[in-house]
């Protein structure tokens, strides 16, 4: 998987978690959610075949599978407002986010010398999640992205 990729991955697996967080919103986004590789857009690409995010109380887990078949796993204890390294993957990243409001968050994530930030957005639904980001991967070449994450039953 590349670097970008999975710092893509993380982000939004980030954004989900901290809404996680969120004492007004309970226990609202604590559980399963997939990444709609259909309705994300990576560019450059490409994007993982699937990626499953599980988030707890105080955790994170995210369980995929790259483009070529290679399967990856990361864990981490998001702490809004704080920069937060991954465990797992290819890269050492921090993201650090912060709360816009109850259903927006902007972020910045770093990989060696590449930058991106962004934002996520959690639909007045609950069941879909929203991240577009842009900026540079570890080369210093440009990316911009869109995932899609929708709660599993």
């Amino acid at each position: 998987m590349s670097r970008y990729i999975l710092m893509a991955s993380f982000v939004g697996a980030m954004a989900v978690a901290l809404a996680a967080q969120a004492p007004q919103q309970g226990t609202k986004f604590i559980g399963t959610w997939k990444l709609d590789v259909a309705r994300s857009h990576y560019t450059p690409g490409p994007a993982p075949k699937a990626e499953t995010v599980t988030v707890g109380a105080a955790d994170i887990s995210i369980e995929g599978t790259n483009a070529d078949g290679t399967p990856y796993h990361a864990s981490y204890a998001p702490i809004q407002g704080k920069a937060v390294p991954v465990t797992g993957g290819e890269a050492n990243e921090t993201t650090t986010v912060t709360r816009v409001n109850s259903r927006t968050l902007r972020f910045e994530n770093v990989v060696g010398k590449g930058k991106m930030s962004g934002r996520v957005v959690l639909a007045r639904s609950g069941n879909l999640v929203t991240a577009t980001f842009q900026g540079t991967d570890k080369d210093g070449k440009p990316v911009h992205s869109r995932e899609v994450y929708t709660r599993q039953p």
